[in-house]
């Protein structure tokens, strides 16, 4: 599958925090892993909620 896929960690006024760009065959699971794992970790510590749309739901991200 050709293309790229772009997810983004965004605040409440949709300022960008964080991005991720992957392949358009990537699931979205693994790449929300990358982005809050490996991107995310320790630099927000004042979050406390995260919404997230349905793609990103699986067995190994839960809201």
């Amino acid at each position: 599958m050709l293309g790229i896929k772009r997810h983004l960690l965004v605040d409440t006024l949709g300022l960008v925090l964080v991005t991720c760009v992957s392949p358009a065959n990537a699931g979205d699971g693994e790449s929300v892993m990358v982005v809050l794992l490996y991107q995310a970790a320790g630099r927000f510590p004042r979050s406390e909620h995260l919404r997230a749309d349905l793609g990103y739901c699986g067995s190994r991200f839960t809201l």
